[in-house]
């Protein structure tokens, strides 16, 4: 998140109302407290500052002593006022001490809110801060120091809140569609269990999981979990949008997205939660289905855009032609819809599991559009290279000590391959042992000076972990000094250790698979012989 503004104001002349801990360890890092989202409480939900209000009688000092000691169990020697700040909550204002601790959240016992972390600053604005603890956060990084005025109070912060706005939820629904023997069928589920509009059809569904996640990403992680389909996200298609609102009253905003393509055959991905699955026809779909989802199929066969669907108290949650509050709305003048689903031809709606010609020759024509230059019914380049398997590439390197001992480096973010060779994705207008060397670079500040030695080739198929294949290169990235190693500088975003030991003993740290593929990368080392490893395939231990 942004930091609210913040504005510097006189001294507040009264006693703050409560207090809060402005924790930093060696490296910078802040003691953020995850507050409880469900609850009537100042700014729930959010990543706050640990603290609370003062009880009758008590100093400041005494509050924030006794609120370390409650919420985490820590007595924090040398706390010093940083700041008063006034976040608009009631008027008035809290105190926030600074202090040092290099300890383990992981250890404390929490006993309001949900959790504690170190997070480090460059993490600050992507999550939901309370506004103080930001604006805080800000002015602690700009200087760290305490500022007291000439009379010793500490420097005052006011924090301007934005008036509250309303927000509605967003939704994305997967159309799944096929060409059917009597035209298109798009795929449909029986929602089941303890969920809304139980016993009625649906599409696959969900919501974002937050801030974090775009409505692709949803989309794509909802059709795995839900149907177990691998969707490449190259292959999803805006298709309509619509705003929704229930019987109840509540509103949201729906994405419909189209995909004509994806790996797998559908299935129940989630017994508990459905119970159902089938291909239905797009123009003669169950009748009992929820009016939402079918709004946005009704304005997908129809071609429109958008659509509005305000549904009155007392409409039922199923659809019924009785009380079809639906309203498309109109292109903008001039503007046709381009690949309506009236339009669409049955031969884009395929899995994408299909023979394709030679690589260099062009595909069959199956889509409507421009003639293709080249032999009649075959498509343009660019059209049948939308239609090929999608890969991510990567490298890294192999590095070792003067021993040939190889070195390896622990990842904060995977428990499935927890020691990782220095390395990582290519990025657009890379040449793979340029990603080798600016990879190895960011996570351990060593630059390797080649020439380039190929030491494996990486192969895998798409999986549950990730909708692509993927294919990398293993570069020997020399062998290290005592002092190099001592020297490495690790990036705490994505690593938190680095280890040099004896081929052996990695294999008790690392996957079978993992392992196999370190000693494969050693031995090419040794013999010069460069090693394939072909069965790389995602979701595989």
């Amino acid at each position: 998140m942004t930091a609210a503004p913040t504005t510097a104001v006189p001294p507040v002349r009264h006693e703050p109302a409560g207090t809060a801990a402005l924790l930093v360890n060696s490296r910078g890092h802040y003691l953020l407290h995850l507050r409880d989202a469900h609850k009537p409480i100042w700014q729930p939900g959010t990543w706050a500052l640990p603290g609370g209000g003062r009880e009758p009688g008590e100093t400041p000092d005494e509050n924030i002593r006794r609120e370390l000691r409650e919420e985490t169990g820590l007595e924090i020697d040398g706390l010093r006022p940083f700041a008063v700040v006034d976040s608009g909550s009631d008027g008035e204002p809290t105190m926030v001490y600074t202090g040092r601790w290099d300890g383990d959240p992981a250890a404390l016992a929490v006993t309001e809110g949900i959790m504690l972390r170190w997070t480090p600053p460059a993490q600050v604005p992507f999550l939901t801060v309370e506004p103080g603890a930001a604006a805080v956060i800000a002015r602690h990084q700009a200087d760290p120091e305490p500022r007291p005025d000439a009379r010793g109070r500490p420097q005052s912060l006011h924090v301007a809140l934005p008036p509250a706005r309303h927000t509605e939820p967003l939704d994305v629904h997967l159309i799944l569609r096929r060409e059917g023997p009597g035209g298109p069928q798009v795929l449909v589920t029986r929602r089941a269990g303890p969920v809304y509009a139980s016993g009625l059809r649906h599409l696959p569904s969900g919501h974002l999981d937050g801030p974090h996640e775009d409505a692709v990403a949803a989309l794509v992680r909802e059709a795995r979990e839900e149907t177990g389909v691998l969707v490449d996200p190259a292959d999803v298609r805006a298709a309509v949008t619509v705003h929704h609102r229930s019987p109840a009253g509540q509103a949201r905003i729906g994405l419909f997205f189209e995909v004509l393509r994806w790996h797998g055959t559908p299935r129940i991905a989630e017994p508990a939660l459905c119970d159902a699955m089938e291909w239905a026809p797009l123009h003669a779909l169950p009748g009992d289905m929820v009016a939402y989802c079918r709004a946005g199929l009704d304005a997908y066969a129809a071609g429109a855009r958008a659509a509005v669907h305000f549904q009155l108290p007392g409409d039922p949650v199923g659809y019924s032609p009785g009380a079809d509050r639906l309203r498309l709305l109109p292109h903008p003048s001039g503007h046709g819809r381009a690949n309506a689903p009236e339009r669409a031809a049955h031969a884009r709606s395929r899995p994408a599991v299909e023979e394709r010609p030679a690589p260099g020759a062009a595909g069959p024509a199956h889509e409507e559009g421009p003639a293709a230059a080249g032999p009649p019914g075959w498509l343009p380049p660019e059209q049948y290279a939308a239609t090929l398997l999608k890969a991510t590439c990567f490298a890294c390197v192999h590095l070792t000590d003067e021993e040939g001992r190889p070195l390896q480096l622990h990842a904060v973010y995977s428990a499935t391959h927890p020691w990782q060779l220095p390395g990582g994705t290519m990025e657009p207008g890379e040449r793979p042992w340029e990603t080798a060397v600016r990879e190895c670079r960011e996570e351990t500040g060593l630059t390797p000076s080649g020439p380039p030695r190929l030491l494996a080739t990486v192969f895998g198929l798409p999986g549950e972990e990730w909708p692509f294949a993927s294919v990398g290169l293993v570069f020997d990235g020399g062998r290290l000094t005592a002092e190099q190693i001592r020297g490495i500088t690790l990036s705490p975003q994505e690593h938190d250790d680095v280890r040099v030991l004896p081929l052996a003993e990695w294999e008790a740290l690392m996957p079978p698979r993992d392992f196999a593929r370190l000693v494969a990368v050693d031995e090419a080392r040794r013999t010069g012989v460069a090693a394939y490893i072909g069965d790389w395939d995602w979701g595989d231990a």
